[in-house]
């Protein structure tokens, strides 16, 4: 059942794989219980095999973007308004939370994923951003973690961030380093769009209702994309 109440064949979601403080929730059951509000209806005409890792994705991308960086919750598609929005470096753009990132942000993206873009392999990589850029970069949404993945976002930000904001670092695993002054990190697990508290690696994150109240939300606005044909799956 989707958020507004039909019934619906075709739905994807993201629930939690093994979760230690709920055992009778996880991925791996026969049959898996999944709030309702979280629940996202699938267009016939996509394969329901390319949707198998939407539901992770599309709501770390919300979380990363939409409530930590301060995207439109309503959900901007990236070439609106190109030349009035800012610059976003993507960590690891060629993976499926960084190509649903691209195709929703509503930023400027630039992206580290191969030679044809920015290679993470070559050393001067940061600066060469930087230089791209021209020094206006604002945020940095890595989608791989890991030290070089923070040298990278801390070589291609700016010196400082301009009067009066700072600078946006978010990823999907914790900080590999101390994040120079000026610059905001926030670490981003799907998990907490249930509104309920879960363990990784051993540790232990409080429930938030923030989380889940944005989530529910962002769950109709890809309902809506999928349906307008603004954004697909990632091909695996």
């Amino acid at each position: 059942m989707s958020p507004n109440g039909k019934w619906a064949t075709r739905s994807g979601s993201c629930v939690h794989g093994c979760n230690v403080l709920k055992p009778k929730d996880g991925s791996f059951a026969e049959f898996i219980g999944v709030r309702r509000e979280l629940v996202m209806r699938i267009p016939g005409r996509i394969p329901i095999e390319e949707c198998a890792g939407a539901g992770v994705g599309v709501i770390t991308v919300s979380l990363g973007l939409d409530k930590f960086m301060g995207s439109d919750a309503d959900g901007l598609n990236a070439n609106d308004r190109v030349d009035e929005v800012k610059w976003i470096l993507i960590y690891g753009g060629s993976t499926a939370t960084g190509d649903l990132t691209a195709s929703s942000a509503g930023f400027r993206v630039v992206a580290t994923c191969s030679p044809h873009n920015f290679d993470y392999h070559y050393p001067a990589c940061g600066p060469d951003i930087r230089a791209h850029t021209l020094g206006s970069l604002f945020y940095v949404w890595d989608c791989v973690g890991g030290a070089q993945a923070f040298e990278i976002a801390d070589q291609a930000f700016p010196d400082f961030p301009p009067v009066g904001q700072m600078l946006g670092h978010g990823t999907i695993k914790g900080p590999s380093g101390t994040p120079r002054p000026g610059v905001e990190f926030s670490m981003i697990a799907a998990y907490s769009a249930k509104g309920e508290p879960f363990v990784i690696a051993g540790q232990k994150f409080e429930a938030s209702r923030e989380d889940y109240e944005f989530v529910v939300k962002w769950c109709q606005v890809v309902e809506r994309f999928l349906e307008e044909r603004k954004w697909r799956p990632h091909k695996s």
